[in-house]
């Protein structure tokens, strides 16, 4: 169960980052801000995400989930700028930006539901065997 909090709490702050992303690509914010939610939404967040909605039971290690929100994130990436450059809006910061905060936001979501649906399934069985 402490597993379960401590990713439950990873992907609230995922939200935080990603939204704060998708804000400063749209916004003013201090350069500094922009320059590390920028850095960890492309080389981080999207891929823990997608990784914990796959896999949102603790089947990974936390070296190996890291391992793998790397290499997600920076093919998700990569998929996002091209998708992007072959859309009429184009690839600009903003866009970039937004469309990845937006992604790791929904994936975080998707992820924290499944976690719920664990947890409503494990308090089932725990009242069904007592």
């Amino acid at each position: 169960m402490r597993t379960r909090i401590t990713q439950r709490s990873l992907l609230i702050a995922t939200c935080v980052l990603a939204a704060t992303t998708a804000v400063s690509a749209v916004t003013d914010l201090p350069q500094a801000v922009r320059i590390g939610c920028g850095t960890l939404t492309v080389f981080v967040l999207p891929g823990f995400a997608l990784a914990s909605a796959a896999r949102p039971a603790p089947a990974l290690e936390p070296v190996e989930r890291l391992l793998a929100s790397v290499g997600l994130s920076l093919a998700m990436s990569t998929a996002m700028g091209a998708l992007l450059a072959a859309l009429p809006i184009g690839l600009t910061r903003s866009s970039f930006g937004v469309l990845l905060g937006v992604l790791t936001i929904a994936l975080s979501f998707v992820a924290l539901a499944r976690l719920r649906s664990i947890d409503v399934r494990d308090e089932a069985e725990a009242r069904g065997t007592s």
